[in-house]
């Protein structure tokens, strides 16, 4: 009888309700997050999206890996299925469309594939000055532009804006990252540089970057308005519905005034459409509840929420945003593509 009891005492716990005893541990899937260089923003937002899913979720462990930038995070994995299901891409709106399009500047063919997942930011377009003279987009001709390197997305939209304005070819351009440029702008070595301005989203303000910054509070700096005739322009030669953004008096120094520019969702996050749907909709749905740890990485993150990840997608059309991603939103009521 003593044995009896004893062999039942070992055996029903393996069969109890419930009970995990034997049951295999499933284990987390790995991801590769793909940003752009260290410190700039796209990296930062695709470290944070790694990091809130490597503390919280308990299915998903990421690592981050460096770029060049878009086109060649599409590069690396577009034609390589196995890589198509496991890593996610740091994108923006133009840059996702350019890769689904097969913009012959970066890609042989088009990648219908890449779908929106989510966004985490917006972004200003501006070409900056220390010469009061240069007023308009005519003013420009004969001068020395700063751009960024030919392999990062602002210079496609840079080039098509000097398109719009009649002056691609009356100017010439340097390129290099922003903190050279401006410096060569405050030592006289150029006249004009373009660089993004981050949106705060708490504040709705636009938040010029590092450079930029130091820059203005040393120097009085003009900012070139964009008309809007010209961005009109800018959605001819681009296909992209580029949007016109009114920058109000004071946004970068107190006496700046007024100006319109244009600017692109940005800091957005791509997957493939080979990516398991249920994984996408575990990254949605960790990046909405701890939304509010992005600031911890970069102060234009401030008022960042789940819901904005989803308005501020460049798109509305179904077909274009991942499934997963696409059934969280639904699920919360979330607008998708309204800002």
């Amino acid at each position: 009888m003593m044995l009896t009891f004893l062999a039942i005492l070992f055996v029903v716990p393996a069969i109890l309700p419930g009970s995990t005893l034997g049951a295999e541990e499933k284990k987390p899937v790995k991801l590769v997050f793909l940003g752009t260089a260290f410190g700039r923003m796209n990296y930062l937002n695709m470290f944070a999206a790694m990091n809130v899913l490597n503390k919280y979720c308990p299915t998903i462990r990421g690592l981050i890996r460096e770029t060049s930038g878009t086109g060649e995070m599409v590069l690396m994995t577009g034609d390589k299925p196995k890589k198509r299901k496991n890593h996610v891409l740091g994108v923006s709106g133009t840059s996702l469309w350019r890769a689904n399009v097969g913009d012959p500047l970066f890609y042989k063919h088009p990648y219908p594939g890449l779908k929106h997942v989510a966004y985490m930011g917006m972004a200003v377009l501006c070409h900056a000055t220390l010469d009061p003279n240069i007023k308009s987009p005519k003013d420009l001709i004969g001068k020395r532009i700063g751009a960024s390197p030919k392999a990062l997305g602002m210079w496609p939209f840079q080039k098509m804006q000097l398109e719009a304005w009649g002056v691609l070819d009356k100017v010439k351009i340097t390129h290099g990252p922003w903190s050279s440029n401006m410096k060569a702008l405050a030592d006289g070595g150029l006249d004009v540089v373009g660089f993004f301005g981050q949106k705060n989203l708490k504040t709705g303000k636009y938040i010029a970057p590092g450079p930029c910054a130091e820059l203005v509070s040393t120097k009085q700096v003009y900012f070139i308005n964009c008309p809007e005739k010209d961005i009109m322009k800018m959605r001819e030669i681009g296909g992209w519905k580029w949007p016109v953004i009114h920058i109000p008096a004071g946004t970068f120094e107190k006496d700046q005034p007024a100006f319109t520019a244009t600017g692109m969702k940005q800091l957005g996050v791509g997957a493939w459409e080979d990516m398991d749907e249920e994984i996408v909709y575990q990254m949605c749905k960790y990046w909405d509840k701890y939304a509010d740890t992005w600031v911890q990485y970069h102060r234009g993150f401030a008022g960042l929420t789940g819901k904005l990840m989803a308005e501020l997608i460049p798109v509305q059309d179904p077909k274009k945003i991942h499934p997963g991603a696409l059934k969280y939103y639904k699920e919360k009521g979330y607008p998708i593509g309204t800002k």
